[in-house]
């Protein structure tokens, strides 16, 4: 319904097994509208309600938002389910549209065997689920979650993620990979929409990595987004009128060493800016026939944000007119920032964990905020839970569009 405790409609009923996901298609929305729901259900005859939320559907250009993002949750010995659950919390304080998790949140890839992970898929829908009931999710796949192209089948931890955290489709509203796979069908891996004048962009540097790297830091061009997802991404940006352009993904195509770390230091090598480890520019001979390096392409398309993660930290960086944003992790219970120059971080606003980057637009102009987390126990005179401790502002930039 469109007021609060007044729900007017209800979707077919349906049987469910426990154990078993079940996708409901809720369709014929008004668009630019507060959507309210509950749950009801019968258990061995007696009925049971849910409590009331609500969700928007596509906001009309010029229309104010929030959206936020979270980067490597883990769920792993150094992650905190209190700091999580109270990262969570603040941002549904927010009332973000919707909210983008950038990979690292299966941890498949650290598993003996990838069907021993099951339980940590369930764990994040816990965790998730405390936010997302009122905010949709966008996911981005990480290093950790099972789905690299050079690491063996992939088949099983593709299945799991669409079972347990659904990623876009292409249809009517989305575009993304439209390439059907063996034993999974489309992969959800990758996908653009716009919202509120703004459009935003999912890419996945992992499933098309097909080789391994033969160690060092001086060669990392086997990174690739694949000629296919290169090739969208290109025709995405082409086709949009968006104000503002963000691109979120879980680190560079390539990045700055061996284990993919880095932000602006990183852009200018591999298939992202096109240079080798010499400075020299070597894109055209490492990807024939591709039109230009991707920052290179985000750069003539006015891309506003790059938002990656992988590193653990907050840092906010400028390069070419586009913020390259890292976002910090959601539930690590100690601040740090000693990595960063580890990491190759050699310049910009940098920041430990945990908290949540919070955006809000209205098309035209954005605010980006860094709000951390403290549990009770950790808050002290400086140091409290919701503190935004780093604000930046963007204006649309002036670029042709629809070229």
């Amino acid at each position: 319904g469109s007021r609060s405790g007044e729900l007017t409609r209800s979707t077919k009923t349906h049987d469910f097994r426990a154990g078993e996901p079940f996708d409901f298609v809720i369709d014929s929305l008004p668009p630019n509208s507060r959507c309210y729901y509950r749950l009801t259900y019968e258990l061995n005859g007696s009925k049971i309600e849910s409590d009331e939320y609500s969700f928007h559907t596509q906001r009309a250009p010029g229309e104010a938002f929030v959206f936020t993002v979270q980067a490597d949750s883990h769920l792993d010995e150094n992650t905190s389910g209190d700091v999580y659950l109270q990262t969570l919390a603040n941002a549904l304080a927010d009332q973000p549209d919707f909210h983008f998790a950038l990979g690292d949140t299966f941890m498949t890839g650290k598993y003996v065997q990838p069907e021993l992970s099951e339980p940590q898929y369930l764990a994040q829908r816990y965790y998730l689920g405390h936010l997302c009931h009122s905010s949709a999710l966008y996911f981005a796949l990480g290093n950790h979650d099972g789905e690299n192209g050079n690491r063996g089948s992939n088949v099983w931890a593709t299945n799991t993620r669409k079972r347990y955290i659904p990623n876009p489709q292409p249809n009517s509203f989305y575009t993304g990979n439209d390439q059907s796979e063996r034993g999974v069908g489309l992969p959800e891996n990758y996908y653009q929409f716009e919202w509120g004048g703004c459009q935003f962009v999912v890419l996945d540097p992992f499933r098309y990595t097909t080789t391994r790297s033969r160690g060092g830091n001086n060669d990392n061009w086997y990174w690739t987004l694949g000629e296919h997802q290169y090739q969208w991404l290109k025709r995405s940006l082409e086709q949009s009128n968006a104000g503002l352009r963000f691109v979120f993904l879980h680190h560079l195509v390539g990045g700055s060493d061996r284990n993919q770390r880095g932000g602006v230091e990183a852009a200018p090598f591999w298939e992202w800016g096109g240079k080798s480890a010499s400075g020299k520019d070597e894109f055209r001979q490492h990807r024939p026939g591709w039109a230009k390096p991707i920052h290179q392409l985000l750069v003539e398309h006015g891309v506003d944000i790059v938002f990656h993660g992988h590193d653990h930290m907050f840092i906010k960086q400028d390069l070419d007119g586009i913020v390259y944003q890292l976002v910090p992790q959601p539930g690590h219970p100690r601040s740090g920032t000693k990595s960063a120059e580890e990491y190759g971080y050699m310049n910009g606003e940098i920041q430990g964990s945990s908290g949540f980057v919070r955006v809000r637009t209205d098309g035209h102009s954005a605010r980006v905020d860094y709000v951390r987390t403290y549990l009770p126990e950790a808050e002290r005179g400086n140091q409290q839970n919701g503190d935004v401790t780093y604000s930046y502002v963007i204006e649309a930039q002036e670029v042709t569009r629809k070229r």
